[in-house]
């Protein structure tokens, strides 16, 4: 460890900045600097270590515009607002980060490198946090049409991702959530299943599971989805839904 580490790390009750300054001869403005320095290089242990690492970990993320008003300007006109997105671990640590726009792309990355796998992320409704693939309809009467979202993960699936598509299911107001997934379901995984509850259909003498795990090897072996009265004439990308309910069409 390097000398002017040393007072700070023996120091049980803290090192002051000008106790620092005082002790190694410099200004007071350049003790208070390298302080910061050495506390931030200090703190890198788990700097790099993805939020969410421990059991059930939940992480939250969000962002928010940061500047000036224009009416608060006596003169020129204020800069355009930056964008900070935040990721903040339930009782831990939190980080902040600029980004040029809020979009899935930019987001998604951040994400994935600052997030563990097993985190149960939790997010707001902003549409580039959804992780719905495909949206599928199914009639609940002549009148009315339920929803089932579809969610693809190439493997490395667990409960927490069980967990984040009952959490997208429930904000879409979908009935059903499928995840298609490389991967059989694991115990956790079933008991989160189980934990989703049931869907009873009115017309059918019938209960299903909310939430279904659909492997790719069970789909050329003729496994069926499990989906009351299924319309396929109503399966969609979860864009063209989108679109679809913003024109107010009835499917």
């Amino acid at each position: 460890m390097p000398a002017r580490c040393r007072p700070l790390a023996a120091s049980k009750k803290g090192f002051s900045t000008h106790q620092l300054h005082r002790s190694l001869g410099i200004t007071c403005k350049s003790a208070w600097f390298m302080a910061h320095r050495i506390c931030e290089a200090m703190n890198g242990a788990d700097g790099h270590d993805p939020l969410g690492g421990g059991p059930d970990a939940v992480v939250e993320a969000d962002e928010t515009y940061v500047g000036g008003k224009a009416k608060n300007r006596a003169f020129r006109k204020p800069a355009a607002k930056k964008v900070v997105v935040a990721l903040v671990e339930r009782d831990g640590r939190a980080r902040s980060f600029h980004v040029a726009n809020v979009n899935a792309k930019d987001l998604r990355s951040l994400i994935v490198t600052n997030v563990h796998r097993g985190a149960h992320l939790i997010t707001d409704e902003a549409a580039v946090y959804t992780g719905v693939d495909f949206i599928a309809y199914f009639l609940i009467d002549k009148d009315t049409n339920g929803k089932a979202i579809f969610q693809v993960k190439s493997g490395g699936a667990n409960r927490a991702t069980l967990a984040t598509l009952n959490s997208d299911r429930q904000r879409e107001k979908a009935e059903f959530g499928f995840l298609l997934t490389m991967d059989p379901a694991t115990k956790a995984m079933r008991e989160e299943i189980v934990a989703a509850g049931k869907y009873k259909h009115p017309l059918l003498n019938r209960e299903d599971d909310r939430i279904q795990v659909v492997t790719v090897a069970e789909i050329p072996a003729g496994r069926r989805l499990d989906l009351p009265m299924g319309r396929q004439d109503a399966v969609k990308s979860a864009k063209a839904a989108e679109r679809d309910d913003r024109q107010d069409s009835l499917l």
